[in-house]
């Protein structure tokens, strides 16, 4: 054999090796993750279902609120209602500020 062959049957077989035993080394690290994943499975659903109950819970309690205040549960005030509320306090501060000017 040349040394050209050599040189290519050395890094098939070092390839080859290398392969096996990043092989060998991904089938050990799945079988500790299946091995472990029916467990990280129920956690993470036991903390969403719990996660679930406590939304629940919020919703109603915003309901329920609601109720004894007669009005619509998540109802936030318009844009428009904000505003009105906006140009109010400005009508109040401008008649002050008259009425400080009237004084001087």
């Amino acid at each position: 054999m040349t040394s050209s062959e050599n040189l290519i049957k050395a890094v098939l077989n070092r390839l080859k090796v290398r392969l096996d035993n990043n092989f060998a080394s991904s089938v050990f690290e799945a079988s500790d993750f299946i091995k472990v994943a029916p467990g990280r499975i129920k956690k993470e659903w036991d903390i969403f279902k719990e996660e679930i109950i406590e939304e629940t819970e919020r919703i109603n309690k915003i309901e329920n609120e609601a109720k004894h205040l007669n009005k619509e549960p998540f109802q936030k005030d318009s844009y428009q209602t904000l505003q009105d509320k906006i140009n109010k306090i400005r009508d109040q501060i401008e008649k002050l500020s008259d009425q400080i000017e009237e004084i001087n």
